[in-house]
């Protein structure tokens, strides 16, 4: 029941945002008593850690499996931060913004999240320079830290194209900062294989959406 609450809660949340939605309109969408919910969650608060949470580890679980699919640790380097960005972008700017200034917790939990996906990114540009794919002299903290301040930058920065952008417009962006930017650290002598192996990762993704 816990997951049927979170996922109405969830799009309540996106739509109004998650201070304006209360308990009441949460329990008037789903097969639960108030007193049902209650159960379950102390509060809204909770409620939104725990959503919050089950959204973190879904993404956590789809950029394990996308980096798992692929032999090159490049290409698993292109996928884990392309599953970022088709997961994160769900998010709407209302929510982020409602979230980061009133419920702090989950804001912690997100960071906790980001963490964990910059050291997943930092092993693989690591595996990717034993391999001969990076520049030697490349600053790896440096990349990551860019990346994924870039495509947040797009997903809920100042740019606010979740509202402003259309789908396309966000797409395209995401795909040059997570193609173009690591095409920028790769080394001369794998440019041309690389080209080829983004192609085939262009096709297969379609776009960043």
């Amino acid at each position: 029941m816990k997951a049927v609450i979170e996922k109405v809660a969830f799009e309540l949340f996106l739509k109004h945002g998650p201070k304006r939605v209360t308990i009441d309109d949460i329990v008037a969408a789903t097969p639960v008593s108030r007193k049902h919910f209650y159960d379950l969650y102390l509060n809204k608060e909770q409620l939104i850690r725990a959503m919050t949470q089950r959204f973190l580890d879904n993404a956590k679980l789809g950029i394990s499996r996308a980096a798992s699919k692929k032999d090159c640790a490049l290409v698993s380097l292109v996928s884990v931060q392309h599953h970022f960005f088709k997961h994160i972008r769900k998010l709407s700017s209302s929510f982020i913004y409602e979230v980061r200034k009133y419920f702090p917790e989950s804001v912690s939990d997100y960071d906790n999240f980001r963490e964990y996906l910059a050291e997943r990114m930092i092993t693989f540009v690591d595996e990717s320079r034993q391999q001969g794919w990076v520049v030697a002299g490349v600053n790896i903290s440096q990349y990551v830290k860019l990346q994924l301040y870039c495509l947040e930058e797009i997903l809920f920065g100042r740019l606010d194209l979740i509202n402003l952008g259309s789908s396309d417009e966000i797409s395209g962006l995401g795909s040059a900062i997570i193609f173009n930017n690591t095409r920028g650290i790769v080394s001369g002598e794998k440019i041309n294989e690389y080209d080829e192996l983004i192609s085939e990762l262009k096709k297969e993704y379609g776009s960043v959406s």
